[in-house]
C-alpha cells in the first residue's frame, strides 16, 4: 500500500524517510484504510498533527467530542506553508 500511495504522489523509495505515510482521517475518527485516506505525510508535519489526532482520540473515546467534530478538526489543519 506504502508504494501505491508514494507513486501517487511522485514519492521515490529514497525518499520514504522522508515521510510518515499516514491516515489523513485517523482510524478511530472513522477513517478508513483506503488509498483515498492514506497519504506521505512530510515528518515535519508529523508531529503538530499528531497533536490534534490525540485530541480527537482523547476526545472521542471520551464522549466529549462527536465524530463530526473529529473529522472538521482534522480537515481544518493544514500543513506547514500551507495556508
Amino acid at each position: 500500500m506504502k508504494d501505491k500511495v508514494a507513486a501517487a504522489y511522485s514519492i521515490h523509495e529514497e525518499d520514504y524517510s522522508k515521510y510518515e505515510f499516514d491516515h489523513f482521517i485517523p482510524l478511530a475518527a472513522g477513517g478508513a484504510n483506503d488509498i483515498v485516506n492514506l497519504w506521505p505525510q512530510p515528518l515535519a508535519d508529523a508531529l503538530e498533527k499528531d497533536k490534534i489526532e490525540s485530541k480527537v482520540y482523547h476526545g472521542l473515546k471520551s464522549g466529549k467530542m462527536t465524530q463530526e467534530v473529529a473529522v472538521a478538526m482534522i480537515r481544518a489543519w493544514k500543513p506547514m506553508g500551507c495556508k
